[in-house]
């Protein structure tokens, strides 16, 4: 058999296999071109989801109020009120619907693995505000918020702890684009942001409280705007004290870890 005869025969022997599993083949195709459809499918909800959460945050930013899930976000489907129109509404809408939002607070915090003190504290930081005793909030939530970390994590604090936030995978920013980017921002610099002489007025014209001016007297928040603001930073770090536990957990019982 010369050269051609033997490229023809293993031509043919070729033909045979392909004849033979041609429906293997089409199948496995077809299921190389439905993942590619799903992952491109993955690929543009993905964006659609960031392209969402950028516009709310665009829009909610110049409002003072920090996004979270109880957070009226039908509100933001409206074309284009103005900022302060939409810091109205929003506080509008937690003053009329208070009670099942502080329902939701509680729900959530059911789901948080923090200590029976921390429970206790947040509850009647909620009373607090159902009271309108909104200071009361600010100031009772913030030495919480230390206390916490520094029971779960053997001493660390507030700085110990935003390092280990940066170290985050980006999957859980991804799971609430709307409002994860805007409380990791808020978490990493405002909140315990310096204040002295020089740049008070800038912290006392946020609605945002900041730690060292509440707790060194710098700045009295006295708002509902101040206390929820407040309230939806403890839910934050609560979260993200449950999540460092759950993966220390099953780091541990992995069978790596066993090893």
């Amino acid at each position: 058999m010369n050269k051609l005869e033997e490229m023809a025969e293993q031509f043919r022997r070729l033909v045979m296999v392909l004849r033979e599993h041609s429906k293997e083949i089409q199948r496995d195709f077809e299921l190389v071109v439905h993942l590619g459809r799903s992952i491109s499918e993955v690929g543009t909800s993905l964006t659609r989801k960031m392209a969402r959460a950028y516009e709310i945050n665009s829009r909610i930013e110049p409002t003072g109020w920090l996004p979270h899930a109880t957070t009226p976000f039908h509100l933001f489907d409206m074309d284009g009120p103005e900022p302060d129109d939409l810091r109205r509404s929003i506080g509008d809408f937690y003053h009329q619907h208070w009670p099942s939002v502080s329902t939701e607070f509680r729900d959530r915090l059911q789901l948080h693995e923090v200590d029976g003190e921390a429970r206790k504290t947040f509850s009647e930081a909620l009373d607090a505000h159902s009271a309108g005793y909104y200071r009361s909030v600010v100031r009772l939530l913030f030495p919480e918020i230390e206390r916490v970390i520094r029971v779960e994590f053997e001493g660390a604090g507030i700085k110990e702890f935003r390092q280990a936030v940066d170290r985050l995978p980006a999957g859980y920013m991804l799971q609430n684009p709307t409002s994860t980017d805007r409380l990791y921002r808020t978490l990493a610099a405002h909140l315990y942001d310096h204040v002295n002489s020089d740049n008070c007025q800038a912290f006392a014209s946020n609605p945002i409280p900041n730690r060292h001016a509440a707790m060194h007297g710098r700045v009295t928040y006295t708002t509902a705007q101040n206390s929820i603001n407040t309230l939806i930073m403890a839910d934050f770090v609560f979260d993200l004290v449950s999540i460092f536990k759950r993966q220390f957990t099953a780091k541990n019982q992995s069978p790596s870890a066993e090893r």
